[in-house]
């Protein structure tokens, strides 16, 4: 029990430190982290989203779909909002989203923390060295900068504890571990950033191989790892499921070339980071080279900075090694595998600078970007070899001496670490950032918003003088780009969201194919203003002079020598209507010359993808919309001449259903990314919502497999003594039952 209570302790030592590292979020008055990125800011994308959860939670619903990204966007089944996620779902419910956002980062790393400190521990490191090694992975440099990016955050979060459990079941080969291995799998799938999924798999199965090479065990321990795999995938089936069928409709759903696969490598020169991570420049000053002039490089990606103490601990255990007069110790076959790891991550991260580039053309490397992302194992690795160095030279002296340096080195780590990191975010007062902003009272409720000019105008401040003055992004809240706009409820016709849908990169490539632009001015030509006004485009905010006829200017605002006007187009369609007649085409290339055609007038003529019959209607049934929410519309309509269609200008996406009174109606794809449905002569009311047959297949699978995983942890205590959770406890605490003094590396 007493070696229970200081392991606790430990446990709440780093989350002190966790603490008063984002100390300044809570005081003295509640803050959030808006550091900027190349065009857009993803800590706000990620805030943001954060609080559209925190909307509906309060309401007792998991939100599945949002009209207020690319004019309708399945944002639970693109994964980034992390809804199912379990601190999510309490911390949003029960916290205003301010505190629940910063709450929940200060809870991921300190899950990191805890996590690392336990994994340590199993691998006997001493009490001390392990809570130094947990603070180091709370507080890294990777940790920190990627603060922007929380989903990655949360991911990451339960790495170090994934592996204590794998570790854990290759020594006890205990079903209650196989349970908690395969949630704790589930819970990072359903995190919703599959990258730090397969990452984190890769090094497992590796870690388990090589645990298991000696043992006589090996297949026991193999099935009882795939079990746990299994059960962990089947569990989060109610996220898989729905996020599979979004990555089958969005661009590049089969993967990317060996030459995008490869973007954002970690450059070799990077590595004078590791002792000092603005050695290249500090973003936040605005001296850090810009991605494109630095063969892909970003700072959040590259940064696997640790600290000076960490680097010093492996230098002197490494020279203590090779100086010894006596008989050298063998490496441990712990110190072989991180040493392998450490090596094998970097030429991983180098991606397309490295010897093993050719990796990237073959599945699934090739499903994902950014190589430098395995730079995480190459952090964690050195986490374990510093710690396990420590740990070495602690041999050589008493063992109270050692406990009292390491209190001191862990004090001077902190310090060190605290004074590079504190100030490196942007963090302003929430209610400065949330407050509506000026121009939000003059955008009409009914279409969507296109916002242009403002990745030009944000980049022009971010790439010259960083963030170091936050008010110039306060002032391009007013242009309600996609990585803010949800905070306020503004349908932007954009998305911030990774990765796009197919039929949307098609429509916006078409709307920026016809606008020109620079830092001074922006054209739309005529195709873009019917582009516009087919897909209900009402608003456009530009922070540049704008020129198109068919706009009125509405409203601006201006701050320093900056405007940001806001402009009206009265030309734009409804968002439901009848059409008066129809054009088809079978490829992207034929329907942008059909839609060129004077002959289609957005608002008469319909789109379709394969030929019908379709008589002109002279005068097409008035169409309503009684109600509009995000995953339900209702319709109605009076007076339809003919069976005709109906275009509602809502993103074409499977899982939509619609009834026409009352009975179930097909939904087909219209006008590339919108939706249509043939509606009967007469009086009608359509009802569309949206409920994808992935999330309801998918919430049965977890189901099921959440029965299993509590089948197969009860299973335990029909195994004998051996093979039961007192062996767990044992690993833990080997001499928890012992009166005398526990050996060294147990302290």
């Amino acid at each position: 029990m007493r070696r229970m209570t200081k392991d606790a302790l430990v446990l709440l030592v780093i989350l002190f430190i966790v603490g008063a590292f984002f100390f300044p979020l809570f005081y003295p008055t509640p803050s959030v982290i808006v550091t900027p990125d190349f065009g857009l800011s993803d800590a706000v994308t990620g805030f943001s989203t954060k609080y559209f959860l925190w909307l509906h939670l309060q309401q007792n619903h998991i939100p599945l779909w949002t009209t207020q990204w690319g004019g309708g966007f399945p944002i639970y089944a693109q994964g980034g909002m992390s809804a199912l996620f379990i601190p999510n779902l309490i911390l949003y419910k029960l916290f205003d989203p301010v505190h629940a956002y910063n709450l929940s980062i200060v809870l991921s790393l300190s899950i990191l923390g805890w996590g690392m400190y336990a994994w340590l521990r199993l691998l006997k490191q001493t009490r001390f060295a392990s809570c130094f090694g947990g603070i180091t992975a709370a507080l890294s440099g990777y940790s920190i900068v990627q603060l922007t990016h929380i989903s990655i955050i949360q991911g990451l979060s339960l790495f170090p504890l994934l592996c204590a459990m794998t570790y854990l079941l290759t020594q006890t080969y205990s079903w209650t571990v196989v349970g908690i291995l395969a949630v704790t799998l589930s819970q990072q799938l359903i995190i919703g950033f599959p990258q730090t999924v397969f990452i984190t798999l890769l090094f497992l199965t590796s870690y388990v191989a090589w645990i298991i090479r000696a043992k006589k065990k090996k297949l026991f321990a193999i099935i009882q790892y795939i079990i746990a795999l299994v059960l962990g995938f089947g569990l989060s089936a109610i996220q898989l499921l729905p996020s599979n069928e979004f990555l089958t409709t969005i661009q590049g759903s089969k993967g990317f070339s060996a030459d995008t696969a490869t973007l954002f490598s970690y450059p070799l020169v990077h590595l004078k980071t590791l002792l000092d991570p603005f050695a290249l420049g500090n973003p936040k000053l605005g001296t850090y080279p810009p991605f494109y002039a630095f063969g892909g490089s970003i700072f959040w990606e590259n940064t696997a900075y640790i600290g000076i103490v960490p680097l010093i601990a492996i230098i002197l255990a490494t020279l203590f090694f090779f100086l010894r007069k006596t008989k050298k110790p063998r490496a441990t076959g712990d110190v072989l595998f991180f040493v392998g790891v450490l090596v094998v991550s970097f030429l991983l991260a180098t991606g397309g600078n490295s010897p093993l580039y050719l990796i990237y053309s073959f599945w699934p490397f090739s499903i994902f970007r950014v190589p430098s992302r395995f730079i995480w194992l190459f952090i964690m690795s050195l986490i374990v070899l510093s710690v396990k160095a420590i740990d070495s030279i602690n041999k050589t002296c008493s063992p109270r001496f050692w406990r009292f340096v390491i209190a001191i080195l862990i004090i001077l780590h902190v310090a060190q670490i605290f004074s590079v990191w504190q100030t490196y975010h942007a963090i302003v007062p929430a209610s400065q950032w949330t407050r509506p902003p000026t121009l939000l009272e003059f955008i009409p409720k009914q279409g969507y918003l296109l916002t242009l000019g403002a990745e030009t105008t944000h980049n022009a401040t971010y790439l010259k003088k960083g963030w170091q003055d936050t008010r110039p992004y306060d002032m391009l809240r007013n242009a309600f780009g996609p990585d803010k706009n949800l905070l306020w409820g503004v349908a932007n016709f954009r998305e911030n969201a990774g990765r796009s849908l197919r039929r949307s990169t098609v429509i916006n490539s078409l709307i920026d194919a016809s606008i020109t632009s620079d830092i001074h001015a922006a054209t739309i030509s005529d195709f873009g203003s019917k582009l516009l006004n087919l897909f209900a485009v009402s608003s456009v905010i530009s922070t540049v002079p704008l020129t198109q006829t068919g706009l009125t200017s509405h409203a601006s605002f201006s701050y320093d020598s900056q405007s940001i006007n806001l402009f009206d187009n009265p030309h734009a369609v409804p968002k439901a209507y009848i059409a008066s007649s129809a054009a088809w085409a079978t490829t992207a290339q034929e329907a942008a010359q059909k839609m060129k055609d004077p002959s289609f007038v957005a608002g008469s003529t319909v789109l379709l993808e394969q030929p019908v019959s379709y008589p002109t209607v002279e005068k097409p049934g008035v169409v309503s919309i009684r109600s509009s929410q995000d995953e339900r519309i209702v319709i109605a309509i009076r007076q339809n001449p003919a069976p005709s269609i109906l275009v509602v200008a809502d993103t074409y996406y499977p899982g939509w259903h619609a009834t026409v009174d009352g009975k179930e109606t097909n939904i087909f794809p219209v006008n590339i990314k919108q939706k249509g449905m043939w509606i009967p002569k007469g009086d009608h009311t359509v009802v569309l919502y949206y409920l994808p047959q992935s999330l309801v297949i998918g919430a049965v699978v977890s189901v099921l497999f959440a029965l299993l995983t509590i089948l197969v942890m009860g299973f335990a205590r029909f195994l004998p003594a051996s093979y039961t959770d007192q062996k767990v406890l044992a690993i833990f605490w080997p001499h928890r039952r012992s009166r005398g003094r526990s050996p060294p590396h147990t302290r």
